[in-house]
């Protein structure tokens, strides 16, 4: 069920060149991904380099996910019993109807019949079906967005237009139950939601669903439920199917074997009806669907067949592992992406294979859109991504994360490092491979040292502890300046043989003051000179400052002066406001401390000095800061890190590597638009802004326990309530073929056989909807996949 459309606007030929992906045309999801494949094969140098795909939700491309052997083998077995090389009833072979029905059936709170059942090539073909008998002129379809396009190629083909309500990331991908009833008219045949989500991989509550069944009920519509990732729910909430609602309002329900049981290639779907009021019942409309069945063809026999025993042979283990790995991968993406400044998630997923993260344009240098992002990345560092666009949701990506663990860390890493590396730009400790000595003890390759610029600390490792105060650098290690000597600073430290970086709290020396207590059982810190000021070195805008203190032995005002020296780093300017929401004792900030001496450079802590303790530390080296990003042509290690270029940490420097920051902003479509004027750029996939985790802790607050058979409505609804229903009576009389209807009662001779309809401009567009104009269509995608 992989596929669908999305409309783009321009009309590049060029398969090389991005553009094409928004060719005036109808383009399918195989068809977007096809390109980026293109793009990547293009640029490959002699097939070296490895293509990783995280577009498609296709379980089968990973190691991790395995079809279980007891399905494989009730397939063998109905191939080899020769008994199903012929034609099945084109509703589906009546043992595979009655199995579908009663495995459904378990979650509902009364039982469905065969005849309720009829099977599918795949959920994509029960998609058309639904769209196709519900169609008429004047009709509108309500889809959401983000959503699966292939419900708006097929609203296209028939004729409907397509109306779309939004989901709300802020509440956990919800549906806008008020924007549903603000688009919905007596022309709305069908509400369609997807559940658990694809793109978005939420998964929706009881509670949530009753107020959806609630709502299409007063619009006088019924449901389509696309339900292809059933009980594919790993989050807090169970997966619970629309159909227990069937007697508030009538539901079509699609599914499908594919993701469940891990075969996507079988084709094997199918179409139900949840009317247990029988609604359906005065229509005729399962009699007029069966009729309508006759036009189509199925799936193939023997793997119908093997349905039943797929069914009642496949154990709860194997549900269980795939539940399990899905959480995991689900945990290793949202985890790894949330330190990639420029990319956040609004919600963590719960459910399906894929999920929506959003592009914050303005920390992207050289990115236009989605489209243009997920373009450069294939091409530069083979890393294939569906951007939004195909989904509903410009400058947004959807990731699968149904993959192997090392492929989702992989490719976080070329997000956040290689690109920027390409550029030249250096990177944060923390988003290279770190190399471990005989006691596991994380340090740099021999040559490289850790020597951040005043910007890089302020951007990228304050911020973000400002922003989370779990974040821990691997260079950068918390102490309490007030209880530690100078001295005793360097075997605390992680990291370091003539600096070390420290975060600390700053101690305020009393209880409703600003002033900062320095003391320490020894002495004290005391400032020297003027604080210094740390601009951005792309917009020159302030982002923090530099306070230069010297310690002091003794009491104040009479301590003798030692050669021990610390740069206090805090956030200012446009950063300064993270403070604001904090105690005036909780204000993080990071400390540079060395010894200076006669000669102007650093030494290393005397044994007499430490007390006589000992650290191993790594071998100085003489040679230019300026080193190679691979030293030695064979060194293993060496790939990992970039180059890192600084002055030495007691001259004044006058560059900085540039790193900027957004300001967190709500989950609203629109809010990065509006204040795209007010932010700043930074190199594209650059790991050195600190937009982390803004949003990725909003978790959907707990749901109360399900109960659905207790809250179970069974009033009688009326077909009157639904004028929507008119459609099935009118279009499943024969003859089953009708003409495609263009908005505006455009004539049937304007169409021809390959489907050239007229393309008016949706007058609703600024009511809710869709605007996007009927086109020449690729019919090869609607049974394709």
């Amino acid at each position: 069920m992989e596929s669908g459309a999305v409309a783009m606007n321009n009309n590049s030929t060029t398969i090389s060149n991005h553009n094409e992906a928004r060719a005036t045309s109808t383009i399918t999801i195989k068809g977007i991904l096809s390109l980026l494949k293109e793009n990547i094969d293009g640029n490959l140098d002699g097939g070296s380099k490895r293509v990783i795909s995280l577009g498609m939700g296709d379980p089968t491309l990973t190691t991790l996910f395995h079809t279980p052997k007891v399905v494989e083998d009730a397939v063998a077995d109905t191939l080899h019993s020769h008994k199903f090389h012929g034609y099945a009833p084109t509703a589906g072979l009546p043992q595979a109807r009655k199995a579908i029905a009663e495995y459904l059936s378990r979650d509902l709170p009364y039982q469905l019949s065969s005849d309720d059942v009829f099977i599918t090539s795949g959920c994509t073909q029960a998609i058309d079906v639904s769209v196709a008998m519900l169609a008429r002129p004047g009709a509108n379809i309500l889809i959401p967005r983000p959503g699966f396009p292939i419900y708006e190629l097929s609203a296209a083909f028939r004729g409907v237009e397509v109306r779309h309500y939004d989901l709300l990331p802020e509440k956990g991908w919800e549906v806008d139950l008020d924007g549903v009833e603000a688009r919905a008219d007596q022309n709305t045949v069908a509400l369609v939601i997807i559940n658990p989500g694809n793109p978005c991989g939420n998964v929706y509550s009881y509670h949530h669903l009753e107020k959806i069944a609630e709502t299409a009920k007063r619009v006088g519509t019924i449901v389509i439920s696309d339900e292809v990732y059933g009980h594919l729910a790993f989050g807090g909430k169970p997966f619970v199917p629309m159909g227990v609602f069937g007697s508030i309002i009538p539901v079509l329900t699609l599914g499908s074997l594919s993701k469940r049981w891990i075969v996507p290639g079988w084709r094997l779907g199918w179409f139900v009806t949840n009317d247990p009021s029988g609604t359906f019942r005065e229509p005729k409309v399962v009699e007029r669907i069966k009729k309508y069945f006759d036009l189509l063809g199925g799936p193939t026999t023997f793997i119908q067949a093997a349905v039943p025993q797929i069914i009642a042979n496949t154990e709860e283990i194997f549900f269980n592992k795939t539940i399990d790995n899905l959480r995991h991968t689900a945990d290793i993406c949202c985890t790894e992406i949330k330190d990639i400044p420029g990319i956040f998630c609004p919600y963590k997923p719960e459910g399906s294979m894929a999920m929506m993260v959003k592009l914050n344009l303005s920390l992207l240098e050289d990115i236009s859109d989605d489209i243009d992002f997920c373009f450069k990345l294939a091409k530069e560092e083979s890393v294939i991504i569906l951007p939004g666009t195909a989904v509903g949701l410009k400058d947004w990506l959807r990731i699968t994360f149904a993959a192997d663990p090392s492929a989702l860390r992989e490719v976080v890493q070329d997000i956040s490092f290689k690109e920027a590396e390409r550029q030249g730009i250096r990177l944060p400790l923390e988003h290279h491979h770190p190399h471990l000595d005989n006691n596991n003890e994380p340090h740099l390759p021999p040559g490289f040292r850790f020597h951040p610029t005043d910007e890089e600390l302020i951007t990228y490792y304050l911020l973000k502890k400002v922003l989370d105060s779990s974040f821990t650098g691997r260079a950068i290690v918390e102490v309490d300046l007030n209880k530690c000597e100078p001295w005793e600073l360097p075997e605390k430290a992680k990291m370091g043989e003539k600096e070390w970086y420290f975060y600390s709290l700053r101690d305020r020396k009393y209880p409703t003051g600003l002033r900062t207590n320095r003391a320490t059982e020894a002495g004290y810190w005391k400032a020297t000179g003027k604080d210094r000021e740390i601009y951005s070195s792309k917009t020159c805008s302030l982002v923090g400052m530099k306070k230069t203190l010297v310690f002091y032995r003794g009491r104040a005002p009479k301590g003798e002066k030692s050669n021990w020296v610390m740069h206090e780093y805090r956030l200012e300017g446009k950063f300064a406001y993270h403070y604001l929401s904090r105690s005036s004792k909780d204000e993080w900030v990071i400390s540079r401390v060395f010894q200076k001496n006669n000669t102007g450079g650093g030494s290393t802590v005397s044994a007499a000095a430490t007390g006589g303790a000992k650290k191993t530390r790594m071998s100085t080296s003489n040679t230019s800061s300026n080193m190679s990003l691979c030293p030695e042509p064979g060194s293993p290690s060496s790939i990992y890190l970039p180059p890192l270029l600084e002055s030495s940490p007691y001259a004044v420097s006058s560059s900085a590597a540039a790193a900027t920051f957004n300001d967190r902003e709500s989950c609203s479509f629109d809010s990065a638009a509006a204040a795209a004027n007010q932010r700043e750029h930074v190199s594209c996939f650059s790991t050195m802004s600190a937009d982390a985790a803004a949003f990725n802790n909003l978790v959907p607050p707990p749901e109360p326990p399900l109960d659905p058979f207790s809250r179970f409505h069974r009033s009688n609804v009326g077909v009157s309530a639904f004028p929507c229903l008119r459609s099935l009576h009118d279009n499943l009389n024969l003859p089953f073929f009708f003409p495609p209807v263009v908005h505006g009662g455009a004539d049937v001779s304007n169409f021809t056989a390959v489907a050239n309809w007229p393309a008016p401009e949706d007058p609703r567009v600024a009511d809710g909807g869709s605007g996007m104009p009927i086109v020449p269509s690729e019919l090869d995608c609607m049974w394709g996949y």
